[in-house]
């Protein structure tokens, strides 16, 4: 699942980089470009891993919450 989002994100870098005018890309060297995008995917990815904790914090503050009512 993971390297099917991360092929979805960089197919997504590749069409916002191809959108680019010539202008910018020749005004802006590799290494920015490479950056700003790296730090876009990063954003994404840092988001998906937790989407977990949605899950789970839920269902661990009510185990909590019983072990201390039971004790």
């Amino acid at each position: 699942m993971g390297l099917k989002i991360r092929k979805i994100l960089v197919s997504a870098l590749y069409d916002k980089l191809g959108k680019l005018s010539m202008k910018s890309v020749t005004s802006t060297n590799s290494g920015k470009l490479i950056t700003l995008v790296s730090g876009d995917i990063f954003m994404v990815e840092r988001g998906l891993a937790f989407s977990p904790m949605i899950i789970t914090t839920p269902i661990t503050n009510l185990a909590v919450v019983i072990l201390v009512g039971v004790t």
